[in-house]
């Protein structure tokens, strides 16, 4: 009986564990990283601000292809009144410059909710590892609201495969200082 009990334990275990495969990990890095010199940002009164890294690395079981065509996040913070970003996709093997060829779409800010758009013109394909940048344009009466809250990528905008109604929010604080959240997001059944 005691056999049973422990192969009916060990089976359900085993079916729990290969329903929660996990599509992707995704994770934001924050770069904040200067793309103009000083003397550009002085002539022009902007800086250009390599903001953050986005990351999705799928997971070798998952065979079926995985397309997303937006990104949106949630500013929480002091009220921003306009904010322009450009959404730039990583080519393999190469260091990112935000050159024409690598630009996705220029992100769209919502005063009213305080939210940043990213929508594609066309799907992408998530490859076994693909990385998008963000670009903002950051003028100097602003970047210290920035640097006082953070942006969330809404769940909801991502492919269905990649939802979890019981993650955590994903944080990308525009800070000096480099940061980083991570999160895999298990498949949902």
């Amino acid at each position: 009986m005691k056999r049973i009990i422990l192969i009916s334990v060990l089976c359900i275990i085993h079916i729990a564990l290969q329903g929660n495969t996990k599509p992707c990990e995704i994770t934001i890095q924050s770069r904040w990283q200067d793309l103009e010199t000083p003397r550009e940002t002085k002539l022009f009164g902007s800086k250009w601000i390599l903001a953050a890294e986005i990351t999705f690395k799928r997971t070798p079981e998952i065979k079926e292809a995985i397309f997303i065509d937006r990104l949106q996040f949630s500013w929480n913070g002091p009220t921003i009144f306009n904010l322009h970003a450009s959404l730039f996709k990583k080519t393999p093997n190469k260091r990112f410059l935000p050159l024409e060829e690598a630009l996705l779409c220029d992100g769209k800010w919502n005063n009213n909710t305080q939210e940043l758009y990213f929508s594609f013109d066309e799907e992408q394909r998530l490859d076994p590892i693909t990385t998008f940048y963000i670009v903002v344009t950051i003028p100097n009466d602003i970047e210290d609201l920035l640097q006082q809250g953070n942006f969330t990528l809404i769940n909801s905008c991502l492919p269905d495969e990649l939802q979890d109604p019981n993650a955590m929010a994903f944080a990308l604080s525009f800070t000096v200082r480099p940061s980083t959240t991570s999160l895999i997001h298990s498949r949902i059944a």
